[in-house]
């Protein structure tokens, strides 16, 4: 008897037959296309009779969907407690809105939450942390402050400044972690100063950070643009207090593609 033969594109519930494959058992298999994109190798037999109608996706939705139902305001999870249900989704998996126990309200996958994958918005992590390194009675002075500001802007993504650092690539070097390494490897904070990188595109640690003034960190952000000339190299605000020019006249200069000798010449009277 003659094996039947399938045709690409020949559908079966979920699945789309693409090309029939080798096998190592006595079974044939083929690549068939879910819905959801996804393609798999599975026994042709299995799927023609409807014992397979899917990559695997309809079984979790399904289950993603009763997670929902079942979700009710109020119900917690951890640090985490559920407010509400979002009508989009992310792939298959619905999302839902919970509060943290810090105050931080975030959208997460229902089902993550549930089955403890999700435990909070992030800040668990970042406390454990805390917690590993508060053996040292320095946790109410500044030099901790300093290092817990650091740890939380380079890896809470709930972090209001996160969007410059963790989310830009900055981190913070495993030795740092811990804040005994921190304080031996940065030695006393004069007064006034704050941790600075010298390199903004490295993160922190040993060799790339120093305590800086005020005055040293504003002149080492991103947003400052550097002249050099006659071998040295200073941001406008330096140039114009050494020059005694306006940063603006400098600023417009540039903009009109002046040399640097050229923007640094002296208003003329």
């Amino acid at each position: 008897m003659a094996a039947i033969q399938y045709t690409p594109g020949q559908r079966f519930n979920r699945l789309s037959y693409v090309r029939e494959t080798p096998s190592s058992d006595s079974k044939r298999h083929a690549i068939f296309r879910c819905d959801c994109g996804n393609e798999i190798d599975l026994r042709i037999s299995s799927v023609t009779s409807g014992n397979t109608s899917s990559c695997g996706c309809l079984k979790r939705e399904e289950s993603a969907k009763n997670a929902r139902k079942d979700m009710e305001p109020g119900a917690a999870f951890d640090r985490l407690t559920f407010l509400s249900h979002l009508e989009r989704k992310r792939k298959h998996l619905w999302l839902g809105l919970f509060r943290c126990a810090c105050g931080r309200e975030i959208e997460k996958e229902i089902t993550q939450v549930r089955q403890g994958a999700v435990r909070s918005c992030g800040c668990l992590k970042i406390d454990r942390t805390v917690e590993a390194s508060t053996k040292h009675g320095m946790s109410k002075t500044a030099y901790y402050g300093v290092w817990l500001t650091m740890i939380r802007r380079c890896t809470d993504p709930a972090n209001d400044k996160y969007k410059d650092y963790g989310a830009r690539g900055i981190g913070v070097c495993e030795r740092w972690m811990k804040f005994e390494n921190f304080l031996a490897d940065m030695g006393k904070r004069p007064a006034g100063a704050s941790i600075d990188r010298q390199d903004n595109d490295i993160g922190y640690q040993p060799g790339n950070c120093r305590w800086a003034t005020p005055t040293q960190q504003a002149n080492n952000t991103r947003k400052n643009v550097f002249i050099e000339r006659h071998g040295r190299r200073q941001t406008v605000a330096q140039w114009a207090r050494e020059l005694g020019l306006n940063e603006t006249t400098i600023h417009r200069r540039l903009k009109r593609g002046w040399t640097p000798e050229m923007t640094l010449e002296p208003v003329s009277p």
